[in-house]
């Protein structure tokens, strides 16, 4: 039997593959790019093994080759385009094809191949401005998207719904929020990448660093969130259809320079209030405070499972990024 990860060359699809591999598994790994090779290197001492296919996951008889002969017990569908506020008009149906038919598709063959468990992939993006308000915001909170990446991902989850319920596919969406650590690059599908990997390639260069005295965000650490996924993949009975995989912590990128400038000595970065001063650019409206980090703490009560505390996943990503260099500066 095999795992299906589409979306596998990404930032959470290469950290569910190496979570994957290190557990043995036999996977096959769709994606639209290539993986850089700096990541196969990584990834082929790891065991289990790995098939990589490229195509389009909006193409119907692509999707339908995907389980062709291949035995697929379980899937986790990744793929996606983030797209940001700055979105062209022009890119919308792209961002639609992939987000929205992509799924449907992943959804009807999946079901066909009779696989065991589907898990999803969606954002806290359907929650809307919900981070700025005072509230609990957990799986109960309302949803109310803002942009059209949220709103593909609202629909995603409710195709999830509609094949778990009308048409018997076990399916457990997997509501993230915001990311950062080992294995994100630019892939070209997200409109600004993470304040995080920013302050990394700017560390990695030397270059000073500005970052707002604003712009708090529940980033969670990478590796804990193919953790969680790979748990929910192999959950034998999942009490609930929808899990926030987040920390619940709010951290300031500031915690991040430090644990940073340990690694690179040389390197200095300093805070501004004035946002045109920031090298750092942020898809917040840092005008606007983010007061409530979504709660991840049905999965962490029902799987006993804590996510790594920020002070403590800095570190991490600072030595994971000392490490990697060469693959950050070329990917």
């Amino acid at each position: 039997m095999s795992i299906l990860v589409t979306g596998a060359s990404g930032f959470i699809g290469l950290n569910l593959l190496e979570t994957l591999l290190r557990k043995g598994e036999k996977v096959v790994a769709f994606s639209h790019d290539a993986v850089p090779e700096h990541a196969l290197a990584h990834l082929a001492p790891l065991g289990g093994s790995l098939e990589w296919l490229r195509g389009d996951v909006s193409d119907p008889d692509t999707v339908q080759s995907l389980f062709a002969g291949r035995d697929i017990s379980h899937v986790v569908h990744a793929a996606t385009i983030t797209a940001g506020p700055q979105l062209p008009p022009t890119q919308a149906e792209r961002v639609l094809r992939v987000n929205i038919t992509g799924t449907q598709l992943m959804l009807q063959a999946a079901r066909q191949a009779s696989v065991k468990r589907f898990v999803l992939i969606s954002s806290s993006a359907v929650n809307g401005d919900a981070p700025f308000e005072p509230q609990r915001l957990d799986e109960t909170s309302s949803t109310r998207p803002l942009g059209l990446y949220g709103y593909t991902k609202l629909a995603t989850e409710q195709l999830a719904q509609l094949w778990q319920q009308q048409y018997g596919l076990d399916v457990i969406t997997a509501r993230l929020t915001a990311i950062f650590g080992p294995w994100e690059r630019d892939t070209g599908v997200r409109g600004t990448l993470s304040p995080p990997f920013q302050l990394a390639l700017e560390a990695l260069r030397g270059s000073p660093a500005t970052i707002s005295a604003h712009g708090r965000r529940d980033w969670t650490l990478s590796t804990d969130i193919a953790a969680g996924i790979c748990t929910l993949l192999f959950a034998p009975s999942p009490r609930h259809r929808l899990y926030n995989l987040a920390s619940g912590e709010l951290w300031h990128p500031r915690m991040l320079c430090q644990a940073l400038q340990a690694v690179f000595p040389h390197w200095s970065w300093q805070e501004s209030e004035d946002a045109s001063a920031c090298t750092v650019q942020y898809n917040d409206d840092l005008s606007r405070p983010r007061i409530s980090p979504l709660l991840g703490e049905r999965y962490s009560s029902e799987f006993q499972t804590a996510f790594t505390p920020a002070a403590r996943a800095v570190e991490i990503y600072a030595r994971w990024v000392h490490e990697h260099s060469r693959f950050l500066l070329n990917p």
